[in-house]
């Protein structure tokens, strides 16, 4: 609170008239002798005695003891100056310049320069040695007086004079070399004027109704509150003030300059480096050696030399030996290599394309290239000697980039490129997943062998523990267990779609099918074509953009199914929302593709990159919310293509039905349970040979599935608690048939940021 007038401030009993005209005649001569060689005239000094005597009389020293009232009247003094300088817009320099003339002070040249710093130098001690030092040097009170006053030991109090005397005549010998630490306060006590009775009766007053000497005790009993009692709070102020006014000033800066979208993004690789970087899950427990897969009993020792086709090499529960090995030059050219970056948000929502990168994604805006490098690959048996490969990834690679001990990044090996005809099992493309976001590592597994099940074209997995060797680096440095995904190439397409003559698109954006013009060039990063198209394929896309964008309700219904096959559509999306696979199609617009069947010329999709999965990405909502997201509303933010979708009638009909029927076939919480314990037996030893940690997070994971689960769980940082797979299979399941029979409504996922935030429960009319 501020010290307004002497009503509102605490008081002692009034003393007796003689007893305050004898402190302010003993006071008085240093006092004004401090005023004097800060301020310009006479009359000024004058008027800074009065108000500091006046401002004694009324806070009774409010912010320190009585036994500093020395301390207490020369800091008074210091900010009554202050304050009439600003009032009179007095500069120092004329302050400097003139009041010792001005002042009638002797007229010798060294003095008018000293007098003019003599003041500042003592308040910049620190408090305990400047408590010592007005005393001391300023009125001359004896080292005696001082100890008993403040209670200390004599020697203290001439100890903390002396080094007080010390510093400020140091300071001043190269303006007057006569002066030292011993003849100091000698020549302050020359220098200091006599009181005067007609000033001491004036400051004597009970009340003084002049309202200017009245402002100014006001902002000098403001001063010293402010400064001492909360003096941190101060710091704190204007700290704060500091730092944001410095963050704004380097916000504009960096605007104008464009580069904001580099900070933005070292800013964001920052965190996530740190974030991802934490726990001990990478180290080899040095007093422990875990034992090497190779050697370890739960090894089935599968040799690659019997996997003559794609279904010898994908079988779910197969892990596989692989192994790579670079030279230092190889690794090093692996980079990865910078481009500019761009801006993550765009004006639909989250941004995933980088014109100035080869690769869409998160990876790509923030300038991260992955060249291709060669090395050696084994795998259980089967050598290549030259192979092509890459890192791979986006969340995934960041949350193995840092980690040096083991470098257990997602790699993209391509077996045909250094030699056509080379191929394993007639696969020429391998995919390593690093598992590094999913304690239960058979995220990925379940959800593709789900969808497969489901009728949905999907990729094939199987695992290998993977071993490095880098040359004069690391020499068959383990990395852990991988997932294999079988890649989306010719041989998948003619699998699935009878002909490998099919348009693939491997989309990123929240606004799937918005129109964009007639040209293609606009829609080209965007979809991300992965196989040659023709001009047809082109303008299907084009033609249901603008159906999608323009079309009425009625024509949009007449006509959908034209592009889209709403029997797989139904499944794909009913696999998605069962699932609660927020890390793509249903929220950020990426890990999913694209097909323009060729036998329907219809668009359909198949799901990608799958490890977040099951409810699990942290990211969005709670888990809870994830266990209970809307049926017909499973989309976050806008999406106008599900929007309009789940307004037509018939492929309502189709997908509820759909997920009636996955519910009772696929989605039965006995059956996944049963089979995530089969995957789990299979990889068991091989993440046991990975690190305690891994294993221990791993058990947790896909064992106990019935007790309660913390708020905040999954992801990247491994020091959380894991995500527990058997429990979100069983409450997802008993939700979602609650919805489908009425018995509940969904939770529809807020955008994350958005409008929706703070809505707990979504009523979503028209279910049936």
């Amino acid at each position: 609170m501020e010290p307004e007038n002497s009503s509102s401030l605490p008081r002692l009993p009034q003393e007796p008239h003689a007893s305050k005209e004898t402190f302010v005649r003993r006071h008085l001569p240093w006092v004004l002798s401090a005023a004097r060689r800060q301020v310009s005239t006479l009359g000024q000094a004058d008027e800074v005695c009065r108000a500091v005597f006046v401002a004694a009389e009324k806070a009774r020293f409010l912010t320190r003891p009585p036994r500093y009232v020395a301390d207490w009247l020369f800091r008074a003094v210091v900010s009554a100056a202050k304050h009439l300088r600003k009032r009179e817009k007095i500069s120092k320099r004329l302050v400097r310049q003139e009041n010792a003339a001005n002042l009638d002070e002797p007229s010798d040249v060294p003095w008018r320069k000293v007098s003019g710093r003599i003041d500042r130098l003592v308040a910049s001690l620190s408090p305990r040695l400047r408590r010592i030092a007005v005393p001391s040097l300023l009125s001359q009170t004896p080292a005696q007086e001082i100890a008993r006053d403040l209670n200390f030991s004599e020697p203290k109090v001439l100890r903390r004079a002396a080094t007080s005397a010390w510093k400020i005549a140091r300071k001043l010998r190269r303006f007057d070399s006569s002066l030292s630490a011993e003849n100091l306060a000698a020549c302050l006590g020359k220098k200091t004027p006599a009181d005067t009775d007609a000033l001491v009766d004036q400051i004597a007053q009970d009340d003084n109704a002049d309202p200017v000497l009245q402002q100014l005790t006001r902002k000098t009993l403001r001063s010293l509150w402010w400064a001492h009692p909360l003096r941190w709070l101060k710091r704190l102020v204007f700290g704060v003030a500091s730092f944001v006014g410095f963050i704004l000033v380097a916000g504009f800066i960096l605007v104008q300059t464009g580069r904001m979208e580099e900070v933005a993004s070292w800013m964001i690789l920052k965190i996530v480096s740190i974030q991802m970087s934490r726990g001990d899950e990478d180290h080899w427990p040095p007093e422990s050696p875990m034992p090497e897969w190779a050697t370890h009993a739960g090894n089935r020792r599968i040799s690659a030399t019997g996997a003559h086709s794609l279904d010898d090499l994908y079988q779910t529960t197969n892990v596989w030996s692989a192994h790579f090995a670079l030279s230092a030059q190889q690794w090093s050219n692996l980079g990865p290599t910078r481009v500019r970056q761009v801006s993550m948000m765009g004006s639909q929502g989250p941004n995933l394309v980088n014109t100035n990168a080869t690769r869409n994604g998160l990876a790509g805006v923030l300038g991260y290239e992955f060249p291709w490098s060669s090395a050696r690959l084994e795998l259980s048996g089967v050598t290549f000697s030259n192979v092509a490969v890459r890192f791979k990834g986006n969340g995934t690679y960041w949350g193995a980039a840092h980690r040096v001990s083991r470098p257990k990044r997602p790699y993209k090996v391509n077996l045909a490129k250094p030699e056509a005809d080379q191929n394993l099992a007639g696969a020429n493309m391998l995919n390593f997943g690093n598992l590094v976001a999913d304690s239960t590592a058979l995220s990925d597994a379940l959800a593709y062998e789900y969808f497969r099940e489901a009728g949905v074209p999907a990729p094939r997995t199987a695992y290998a523990f993977a071993s490095i060797s880098i040359g004069g680096l690391m020499e068959n440095r383990p990395l852990g267990l991988y997932v294999m995904v079988e890649n989306l190439d010719q041989p998948f397409l003619k699998k699935w779609f009878g002909t490998k003559n099919v348009a693939l698109f491997k989309p990123v954006t929240t606004a799937l099918f918005k129109d964009l013009g007639e040209n293609w060039a606009a829609y080209d990063r965007i979809y991300d074509p992965k196989t040659k198209l023709t001009e047809a394929h082109k303008q299907r896309v084009i033609d249901f953009a603008k159906i999608l964008t323009h079309s009425d309700d009625a024509t949009f219904q007449a006509r959908v199914s034209e592009f889209l096959d709403l029997d797989t559509l139904a499944k794909f999306l009913a696999g998605l929302t069962l699932q609660s696979s927020y890390d793509g199609f249903l929220s950020n617009g990426q890990n999913y593709f694209m097909v323009l069947d060729p036998g329907s010329n219809r668009f359909g999709f198949i799901p990608w990159d799958l490890d977040h999965s099951w409810g699990e990405f942290p990211f969005t909502g709670t888990h809870q919310q994830r266990e209970e997201s809307h049926l017909f509303h499973p989309w976050m933010g806008e999406n106008r293509l599900l929007e309009r979708i789940m307004k037509v009638d018939e492929f309502k009909a189709i997908y509820r039905r759909e997920l009636d029927r996955q519910l009772k076939e696929i989605f039965v919480p006995a059956r996944l349970h049963q089979r995530v314990d089969e995957i789990a037996r299979s990889i068991r030893p091989a993440i046991e040979c990975e690190s305690p940690t891994r294993l221990s997070r791993f058990e947790k994971a896909v064992q106990n599935w019935d007790s309660p689960q913390p708020p905040d769980v999954g992801g990247f940082d491994p020091n959380a608690e894991p995500f527990r797979l058997k429990r979100f299979i069983s409450a997802r399941a008993k939700s979602a048939r609650d919805q489908l029979d009425g018995k509940a409504t969904g939770f529809i996922i807020p955008n994350q940021g958005g409008p929706n935030q703070d809505r707990d429960r979504a009523k979503k009319k028209g279910q049936e």
